[in-house]
């Protein structure tokens, strides 16, 4: 019954395409290949990795209306450190799994935008959310609103493709050479936007399910376990508002601002009470908050200078950045993917916060060769603090260091388009660490070495 319910479906399908008057276009199909050599520091051994990454897609209008689209990545890298995302294979190079990067159906008309499938989603912050799921997305657009509505699911990506991680369940399960797909979650969100005296503003309410029940029950905490069972971690469920502007202060000043409050239940065991040591429910109220301003330089210098500064919340209570709270309530921000915040060593937004300047040149503006002219550098220098005395998601903090200073780090990188289809890209990168009493970094682990570089170049050739 199922089988033939599912080909009756599909039968209608082809014939409301059908039946839809036909556009001529012809097919879109390509793809890039991508060669880099990098050069990695994580403050005890440097490496030299290789990798080539060769992707491919294809794009089709099945009527006026109606759109397909799809795309295709395979990778390697050579390297001789395994890190449990992948398998090795014969020695030092692994492959990566083949990844569909993107698979839907879509449907445009009269400000009306529909996507079920495969596709890439991003919040209206970018700080809580950007991640290819699978899914239903709808949106409409009208001159001065829009709204939209977006649903998927995540447990579909192979886990080294995926950067949701929201719980100690999650980052257990990754770590295991046995589990291939990421954390299972369901993620939820709705957006309205309106125009006001030429800024632009939004209005979102993103939520996530946690789904997450492995094979070994023993794994999953439940309300009411002790702290001496062996469960790795509880459910984490979350909601987040959210509200922003964009606009032009000036004509040659534009501006935007979000800000994020964050609510959901986690699992927690008091140290002292009646419920000392068993696991009781508690409260999730994090915070983050950031603010980008762009002055557009004149016209003969190429360039543009950029400030930025983000705040997310942390909790001194903690003793892992993924649960762990101590307290009834955790106040650290985690948003559902994760979201750098550094370049060089992996900090992530939750218990931190950075300023930075950058500028943006484009030296070669107006010169006779047309694909020249979007060549560009970027020169950036970041400066990260943590919120609280709470844990941060890298190694070597002294314990007993109550300093926020982290690092400042010092990146330039340099983009150079030959031809409409090969381009060669080049960045280096420092972290100065900050060391104690200064900062909060032990100074004897980096007593021989107080910065970190990273480096890459690549070439790209689209075809």
């Amino acid at each position: 019954m199922e089988k033939r319910f599912h080909t009756l479906i599909f039968i209608i399908m082809i014939l409301i395409v059908y039946e839809l008057p036909a556009r001529p276009s012809d097919p879109q199909f390509g793809g890039a290949l991508s060669l880099t050599s990098e050069l990695t520091d994580d403050g005890e051994k440097i490496g030299f990795p290789l990798s080539a990454a060769l992707n491919g897609y294809y794009k089709a209008d099945l009527s006026d209306y109606f759109s397909f689209s799809s795309s295709l990545d395979l990778g390697w890298r050579e390297t001789s450190i395994i890190d449990g995302e992948v398998e090795q294979v014969g020695g030092p190079l692994f492959i990566y799994i083949v990844n569909l990067g993107e698979l839907f159906f879509g449907y445009k008309n009269d400000g009306l935008n529909l996507k079920l499938g495969r596709f890439a989603y991003s919040d209206p912050t970018a700080k809580i959310y950007t991640h290819s799921s699978d899914g239903f997305f709808a949106g409409y657009d009208l001159p001065d609103f829009g709204f939209d509505f977006f649903i998927a699911y995540t447990g579909l990506h192979w886990k080294n493709k995926s950067t949701v991680i929201l719980s100690a369940l999650d980052e257990y399960l990754r770590a295991q050479q046995s589990t291939f797909l990421a954390p299972p979650r369901l993620v939820s969100s709705i957006t309205a936007r309106t125009v006001a005296e030429g800024n632009n503003l939004y209005l979102s309410v993103f939520g996530q399910l946690d789904l997450n029940f492995p094979e070994d029950e023993k794994l999953l905490i439940n309300e009411g376990d002790s702290r001496e069972d062996e469960g790795i971690g509880g459910h984490v469920n979350n909601i987040y508002l959210s509200a922003g502007s964009s606009g032009i202060l000036f004509d040659f000043i534009t501006y935007s601002v979000f800000g994020i409050l964050e609510f959901g239940t986690m699992l927690y065991s008091p140290r002292e009470g009646e419920s000392k040591g068993v696991y009781i429910r508690g409260d999730i109220f994090g915070y983050c908050a950031g603010v980008n301003l762009r002055f557009n330089l004149p016209e003969e210098l190429s360039s543009l200078i950029q400030f930025e500064a983000a705040y997310s919340s942390g909790d001194k209570d903690k003793a892992a950045i993924y649960e762990g709270n101590q307290a009834g309530s955790d106040y650290f921000f985690l948003p559902v993917s994760t979201q750098t915040a550094a370049t060089v060593y992996p900090f992530q937004l939750g218990n931190s916060w950075y300023v930075d300047a950058g500028w943006i040149w484009f030296p070669l503006k107006g010169v006779g060769w047309y694909e020249l002219q979007s060549s560009l550098i970027v020169l950036k220098a970041r400066s990260l603090f943590r919120t609280s005395v709470g844990p941060v998601p890298v190694y070597g903090v002294d314990s007993t260091s109550l300093s926020p200073y982290l690092g400042t780090e010092i990146s330039t990188s340099g983009n150079i388009i030959f031809l409409s289809d090969f381009s060669v890209s080049l960045s280096a990168n420092a972290f100065i660490v900050g060391v104690s009493p200064i900062g909060a970094f032990d100074a004897e682990l980096f007593s021989t070495r107080q910065v970190i570089f990273s480096a890459s170049l690549s070439a790209k050739l689209q075809f």
